[in-house]
């Protein structure tokens, strides 16, 4: 029992070791328009008063809220293909052990669970910055990529 934990916690750990390897590819930069049509690129995670950018204005609030929620969105996703790697080799190798199978049972379905919490999350935060107008929904772009369904709309003025 203790080897089947250890094998566990390592597998783990092993994950969370890929995952710190592999976080580094997911980006802080980020891109807006301003109000006349240029196109702002900016690293980090605030979008102004860098070299090259516009001073900071109000709406620089709304983008930058937008590169946050943006970066938790791809963070949770790794997560849950992670968690979703583990829950599923438990399950698959639990074999004659029935406490590791409903272990692995309870992760994807904890994992599961969580998604569509963080998913729904997103969706009715970024709702909410649509009704006054600080964002502009864009389901037409690509439907498969949800980063790109809320831009922010205000008048930036370079």
């Amino acid at each position: 029992m203790k080897n089947e934990k250890l094998k566990i916690k390592n597998l783990i750990l092993f994950f969370l070791l890929i995952n710190l390897l592999l976080a580094p590819l997911v980006s802080f930069a980020g891109s807006y328009t301003t109000s006349n049509g240029q196109t702002i690129t900016y690293d980090g995670i605030v979008p102004c008063g860098g070299t090259g950018q516009p001073a900071c204005q109000f709406c620089h609030v709304f983008v930058m809220a937008k590169g946050i929620f943006d970066l938790v969105l791809k963070f949770v996703g790794v997560i849950a293909v992670l968690m979703f790697v583990v829950g599923g080799f438990m399950f698959i190798l639990s074999g004659a052990n029935p406490k590791m199978m409903e272990k692995g049972k309870q992760i994807l379905f904890s994992t599961a669970i969580g998604v569509v919490i963080i998913f729904v999350a997103y969706l009715v935060v970024n709702f909410v910055m649509t009704f006054p107008g600080f964002m502009n929904p864009n389901f037409g772009g690509n439907i498969w990529n949800p980063t790109q369904w809320f831009s922010p709309v205000c008048q930036i003025n370079p």
